[in-house]
């Protein structure tokens, strides 16, 4: 409890008298009014003092018939013990019998706001030790009305949570039989491919001899892209569902991430170039090796290269930063001009076949698995992949490693804090 209330409880008119008031004036009003004491104040209306009946039973005792004519400043308490409306009530009390007082002048700036005495509090918390009995009456009521209730929802809760724990082992069932159908189905669309590309090869660079029309070449050509990418996404669901049923381990090893940035650059250079799009790199100079799966990490590498080479503009760049620190990490990070990603499309982006443009005529091909196979092959690897964007933009798709994948030196000399990129160079792509 605060002061507050008790003052909003009394609703008491504020009674202060002027330090030039006389000891008559003072009797006078502490009769009118009933009170036991009365605030002094100065002529800015700041309190001064207090006076009481033990006052002026003091003054006449020590004055006689003069002490009347006496003024409040002469007579009254100067040492006064104050409190805020914020003060507990619990410790107004404290201070009444540490001073040994029957009154607490409340004060805002120096200024009287109200007066609590040991009566008011009294009153206060007699009231409301008579509201508390009568209203736990009414709370035992209820608690015996609730634990019935409860008892009879106890009976329904345990149902439905059976009922709950069989539809969540059915669907785990669904999951692991969903995963394991898309696996299988993914490894019989494989061997078909590989004899369709095998062969469109073949006819493509005419091992065998000429083919004759050069009609039939060109169908081998579109028959082989066409293999290549239907592979492309039968190798992609397969990746995601090993990773789902928690079967895609890792080859880990020290690998070159300027190697791989290099092999993978080699593969995108065609279809950048034939898009105008500008290829930048910023790598960090003598960069550590990382100890990761080699073959995983060109496939995060190459969709993250790809989709910003895809979704670029003619005249857009797409620009690749390397860099590592001991106390935060590998990373790396590909930031594109393009025509990036509205915020709330982002987890959609993100999302197992998810698409942001998901109509049938949209301008853009693929399934969707792009994203999500990389977030969760970075996650394998317990890394993190965040993707900022702005629609018109451009999007920029940070990934980073764990600091303990860094292959340190012997002494180590990366000692440097911080998320900003050490010292590197620029080269072509």
């Amino acid at each position: 409890m605060k002061i507050q209330q008790i003052l909003d409880k009394k609703g008491d008119k504020l009674i202060t008298l002027p330090c030039s008031s006389t000891v008559a004036e003072v009797a006078n009003v502490l009769s009118t009014e009933q009170i036991g004491t009365v605030m002094v104040t100065d002529h800015e209306a700041r309190l001064v003092g207090i006076l009481s009946e033990r006052d002026l039973v003091r003054a006449i005792a020590q004055r006689g018939s003069t002490a009347v004519d006496t003024q409040a400043v002469d007579t009254m308490t100067r040492s006064v013990i104050t409190c805020t409306v914020d003060t507990s009530v619990e410790d107004v009390l404290e201070l009444m019998n540490t001073h040994a007082i029957r009154h607490v002048p409340v004060v805002s700036e120096n200024k009287p706001i109200g007066l609590v005495s040991i009566r008011d509090i009294l009153k206060y918390q007699r009231e409301r030790f008579l509201a508390d009995a009568r209203n736990s009456k009414q709370i035992e009521q209820n608690l015996i009305e609730s634990q019935r209730y409860l008892e009879d929802q106890s009976r329904s809760l345990e149902e439905i949570a059976q009922y709950l724990a069989e539809a969540r082992d059915e669907a785990e069932h669904a999951n692991r039989a969903k995963s394991e159908f898309i696996a299988n189905i993914s490894h019989e669309l494989r061997t078909p491919l590989n004899a369709i590309i095998g062969f469109s090869e073949l006819i493509k660079s005419e091992t065998f001899g000429p083919v004759g029309d050069p009609h039939y070449q060109e169908y081998a050509s579109d028959i082989l892209d066409s293999g290549n990418h239907l592979l492309a996404l039968v190798n992609d669901i397969l990746d995601l569902c090993k990773i789902e049923s928690g079967k895609d381990a890792l080859r880990e090893e020290y690998i070159d991430v300027r190697d791989i940035l290099s092999s993978i650059t080699m593969l995108v250079r065609d279809r950048a170039r034939n898009g105008n799009i500008k290829l930048e790199f910023d790598l960090e100079e003598d960069a550590p090796a990382l100890y990761a799966d080699e073959r995983k990490v060109k496939q995060i590498v190459a969709n993250l290269l790809t989709n910003a080479i895809k979704f670029n503009q003619p005249g857009g760049v797409v620009k690749t930063k390397v860099w590592s620190k001991l106390e935060s990490g590998y990373v790396i990070q590909i930031t594109d001009t393009g025509i990036g990603i509205a915020p709330d499309d982002i987890p959609k982006a993100l999302a197992q076949f998810g698409q942001v443009d998901s109509a049938i005529n949209r301008a853009y091909d693929g399934t969707g698995l792009g994203l999500p196979l990389t977030k969760a092959l970075v996650e394998l690897h317990g890394g993190s992949l965040d993707l900022q964007s702005k629609a018109g933009v451009g999007t920029t798709v940070t990934v980073r490693f764990p600091a303990k994948r860094i292959k340190r030196s012997e002494p180590d000399q990366n000692s440097a804090a911080g998320e900003t990129a050490p010292e590197s160079r620029n080269f072509a792509a």
